[in-house]
């Protein structure tokens, strides 16, 4: 009679791999091709504003969002809100977004919780994000800790 050995050895911890290839194929796939142009037209405008003021931040296309990182902090986003429909969230203070007055971005909710005020554009198309630099720099501010 042979008593079998249990195998004690482990295996080593590893980092959790993402489960699923977010990209804008990916987006047009479950959001349609006329959402995802009018959401990558938004997101191509902050990057490039994000060159033009020479941050360090990059992004990267997840599920439900597409976050503009400094480190592992998101200092602004575009978010899926629905299956066409998408947001722009910037980590500013609550009193600033509510005070807001813009002409094609309206503020439309603060996320207490995340401490980041939502946005959509009036009509619900892509808009140029002009009116918002200063939101921006401001969400860049709260996350970097700079006056710049």
């Amino acid at each position: 009679m042979v008593e079998a050995v249990e195998d004690t050895s482990h295996k080593k911890v590893g980092i959790t791999k993402p489960m699923g290839d977010w990209s804008w194929e990916y987006y047009e796939e479950n959001h349609g091709k006329d959402a995802t142009a009018e959401f990558k037209k938004t997101v191509d405008a902050l990057a490039a504003f994000v060159k033009e003021q020479k941050w360090n931040l990059t992004y990267n296309l997840n599920k439900y969002y597409t976050g503009f990182k400094l480190g592992y902090k998101i200092v602004f986003s575009v978010q899926w809100d629905s299956t066409q429909k998408w947001s722009l969230k910037l980590k500013i203070p609550e009193e600033v977004a509510k005070s807001y007055k813009g002409q094609k971005w309206e503020f439309q909710i603060y996320d207490r919780s995340f401490k980041e005020a939502i946005f959509r554009t009036r009509s619900r198309n892509y808009e140029e994000i002009d009116e918002l630099k200063d939101l921006l720099i401001l969400a860049y501010k709260n996350i970097s800790g700079t006056n710049k």
